[in-house]
């Protein structure tokens, strides 16, 4: 599962915090250099206790940075992944991005596993039975290569006899998808039984999506 720096700490300034006294710009440049910093999510709480700084003035400020490095002729991306924000690599960069550190593309992921990752995100938290039983085969390897890549995780238990595994969504799979939130998925069928309908999700979720492409910044030796 994705790492967000650190939605966990106890308030350094307490949940009242009190403006800083810094502008605007100064606050953008800070966060800037954070996000660059971290390379990774970091969490509004995290940047305005770092900041000492109002949770207004961080999203503010992230927002301003979401804009000034939405141009085409960026090379970096600042995107908010549920209450934190990461700088990342433009996905068109990848090819470079490949060039310069010498990275190998992975495999991208079967119509199986797409499959496996729609019902997922659509239903979590599921039981592979669940899975299994809406896309009518077996779904151990697909679940296997979707966790392998930080997409999915396992959840928790059912309170059931065998207290099935469940399985959710990771912040990896918001990152890679564009998202911010669930909430920003596409509307799903209100009929379960219809299969093919459910289906066809996948097309509609992944279709201008290319999962293998690296967006986190490189680390290079």
């Amino acid at each position: 599962m994705s790492k967000i720096l650190d939605d966990q700490i106890t308030p350094a300034y307490g949940t009242d915090r009190v403006s800083s006294g810094k502008s605007m710009e100064q606050i953008k440049g800070i966060v800037e250099a954070l996000l660059f910093t971290a390379g990774e999510p970091v969490s509004i709480n995290r940047l305005a206790d770092t900041i000492q700084a109002d949770i207004a003035q961080i999203e503010d400020a992230g927002l301003q940075l979401q804009l000034d490095y939405s141009g085409d002729s960026r090379g970096l991306r600042v995107i908010r992944i549920n209450n934190a924000f990461q700088m990342v690599t433009d996905s068109a960069m990848f090819d470079y991005i490949c060039q310069l550190a010498e990275i190998e593309k992975r495999q991208q992921l079967s119509q199986a596993a797409y499959e496996v990752l729609s019902i997922v995100a659509y239903k979590q938290p599921v039981i592979r039975a669940v899975i299994e039983k809406i896309r009518g085969v077996g779904s151990d390897s697909s679940i296997a290569k979707l966790m392998e890549r930080g997409l999915i995780y396992e959840s928790g238990r059912l309170d059931i006899p065998g207290r099935p595994i469940t399985y959710s969504t990771t912040d990896e799979f918001l990152r890679c998808m564009g998202y911010s939130s669930l909430a920003d998925l596409p509307p799903f069928p209100d009929t379960e039984e219809d299969t093919g309908e459910q289906m066809s999700l996948s097309d509609e979720m992944f279709s201008d999506v290319q999962l293998e492409q690296p967006t986190e910044l490189p680390k290079l030796d």
